[in-house]
């Protein structure tokens, strides 16, 4: 529940992201590609989940800082009733890692986007280009929150760089090799057999 509530901004952002029509949008007037939002920045709803992620540690070092001195209070109130109650003061103990949380966290997310991702069905090449884009700076964001980089938005912002008449050999390099699931899914989104 608490993750849910922490991550719940990146993930109200991430609703419907899979339905955009700049995915597979075209022109009705010649079927050419039409995008007119396009950039080769990172979409306002992936930007605004990753500002709201980065925004987070500050907010809960501030709330482990607060329990910390609640901890610190109930103990020196705790110190004229010596042989008080023990299973209290054990309460107040309980650490909040905000690393920890932030994290996993940001881990919820990416995997929130990366679901959001595997649910969009064509992929213009305009689409591919502005994908790449948002995976790869949501993928920043998690690698600048959680340990490890998410292996797998990573391989989604690479498949989709790739261009169109050289993703069959990325696809057999050991960068696509490693992730051939993604491969599969976002050649079939682009309609490159693989």
């Amino acid at each position: 529940f608490v993750l849910e509530t922490l991550a719940s901004k990146a993930l109200l952002e991430f609703a419907g992201y899979a339905r955009r029509a700049g995915w597979r949008a075209a022109d009705a007037r010649g079927g050419e590609e039409f995008t007119p939002s396009f950039s080769h920045y990172p979409t306002s709803a992936v930007t605004n989940a990753g500002e709201y992620l980065l925004s987070l540690p500050q907010t809960l070092e501030q709330i482990a800082e607060a329990r910390e001195e609640d901890r610190l209070a109930a103990a020196a109130g705790d110190e004229s009733n010596e042989s008080g109650n023990k299973v209290a003061d054990d309460a107040h103990r309980v650490e909040l890692d905000a690393g920890e949380w932030m994290a996993d966290v940001a881990r919820l997310a990416g995997d929130a986007l990366l679901l959001e991702i595997k649910n969009v069905k064509t992929l213009s090449e305009q689409g591919a280009a502005q994908l790449a884009a948002d995976a790869e700076y949501f993928a920043n964001v998690v690698a600048a929150l959680a340990p490890e980089p998410p292996a797998a938005l990573v391989a989604v912002a690479s498949c989709c760089a790739a261009p169109r008449d050289a993703f069959a050999a990325f696809a057999r390099s050991e960068a696509g090799a490693a992730h051939g699931d993604v491969v599969k899914l976002v050649g079939a989104m682009r309609n490159i057999e693989v």
